[in-house]
């Protein structure tokens, strides 16, 4: 997915500064939620999808706008673009709750090529509500790198995520080993460490990977990156 928030472009900017190319009209205009200029397109030429394989049910639900999200989901619901991101996705990351609740019972579960879930960017971008939705649905899904939703929470500072997510997810690892609260001490985020630390506390690493070798604890890492406060609660 594109960046969003802080550059001040919209998703149609974006792509014609680092594509070269403008999506269709239809889905400018699921972007920006005309329903009644999305409504006459569609019936004008149908719905194509852009280079990326993006769609306009994923342009509205980037957008937010609900009604333009129900009219699509018949037509457009359950494709993927083509790392296999969905429109779900795209309304988790950006925190639109109600979009997430139209698109869930038709593409909950779904991932993408690398195994990334909706509840995974929903928790990388601390979207609580949007998590929350997902959670019975998604919940201790795993990429394929063996990342879970927790991990992701950890790893960007997202404590009210984390607070979510830990009871059914704690204890899961990477395919490195590495756990939730690992990816919080490596990153220096305290309150995430403390959440996790009674429930993974003592548990190690079972490869090499960014220099620490198998059997690193929480602690070791938080020692090895001056964490002194995280240090101290795990001892």
């Amino acid at each position: 997915m594109p960046p969003t928030g802080g550059s001040g472009l919209s998703l149609s900017s974006f792509l014609l500064l680092k594509y070269g190319f403008v999506e269709t009209d239809i889905m400018s205009a699921a972007e920006y939620g005309n329903l009644r200029a999305v409504k006459v397109l569609l019936k004008m030429k149908g719905s194509t999808q852009n280079k990326l394989g993006e769609t306009a049910l994923m342009r509205a639900a980037y957008g937010g706008h609900p009604e333009c999200v129900k009219f699509l989901l018949k037509r457009e619901g359950g494709k993927r673009r083509n790392n296999g991101t969905t429109a779900l996705m795209y309304a988790a990351q950006r925190g639109k709750l109600e979009s997430v609740q139209l698109l869930l019972e038709r593409e909950g579960g779904m991932k993408t090529d690398d195994g990334k879930t909706a509840l995974m960017y929903a928790a990388q971008y601390g979207r609580r509500e949007c998590a929350e939705a997902l959670l019975d649905k998604e919940g201790g899904m795993r990429a394929n790198s063996g990342w879970t939703a927790l991990m992701h929470a950890a790893d960007n500072g997202c404590s009210d995520c984390v607070r979510l997510l830990v009871d059914k997810e704690d204890g899961m690892k990477t395919n490195n080993g590495w756990t939730a609260l690992m990816h919080a001490v490596f990153c220096g985020h305290l309150e995430c460490a403390e959440l996790l630390m009674d429930k993974e506390k003592g548990m190690q690493t079972t490869r090499e990977w960014f220099g620490f070798p198998p059997g690193t604890t929480a602690l070791d890492i938080a020692r090895r990156h001056g964490h002194d406060a995280i240090a101290s609660l795990l001892k």
